[in-house]
């Protein structure tokens, strides 16, 4: 019934020619995808809002739509696409001044890099990712991040650097 609703508020947005109506009745459609098990429904939606809402300048819901959207493709597996909507939405969380949001994203970036076999990249990003978290005084993700590190340096076979990074990330 929901989905039904739904459905008939963005045909008559789209109808109307609003591009703005259109975008929220698209993402209100995405969250009910998303909800009801539908990923591919959702992420096909949220491209589309993030286009409605690149053409309209909005670089708020822009950043926080590929965000969203990189998690549902790493979620479903799809590395390669995750990791360019992440190197897509990276740069407009900085240039809006967003130090956690891009530390979030770079470091979601390295998951779906590491995913796809790049641990030298994915270590760069981390680090990268680390320093944004420190900046932004976020000691979860800052753990989380050292954690990360640590696993890649003990694939490198350092263990010594490896249990340091573990170490350093417990207390946070």
């Amino acid at each position: 019934k929901a989905r039904t609703r739904l459905e008939q508020a963005y045909e008559l947005a789209a109808a109307s020619g609003d591009a703005t109506l259109r975008e929220e009745a698209a993402f209100a459609l995405a969250r009910l995808d998303e909800q009801q098990g539908r990923t591919a429904d959702a992420e096909r939606r949220l491209a589309e809002v993030a286009t409605l809402a690149t053409a309209r300048g909005d670089v708020d819901r822009q950043r926080a739509v590929l965000s969203h959207l990189g998690v549902l493709q790493s979620g479903r597996g799809d590395y390669t696409a995750a990791a360019a909507t992440f190197a897509a939405s990276i740069p407009l969380h900085a240039a809006a001044g967003d130090t956690l949001d891009e530390a979030v994203d770079t470091s979601n970036r390295g998951v779906a890099v590491a995913a796809l076999g790049d641990a030298d990249g994915a270590y760069q990003l981390y680090g990268r990712a680390l320093e944004l978290a420190r900046a932004a005084g976020d000691r979860s993700v800052e753990g989380r991040l050292l954690a990360q590190l640590g696993k890649i340096e003990r694939e490198r076979g350092h263990a010594d650097v490896a249990m340091e990074r573990l170490q350093q990330s417990l207390p946070l």
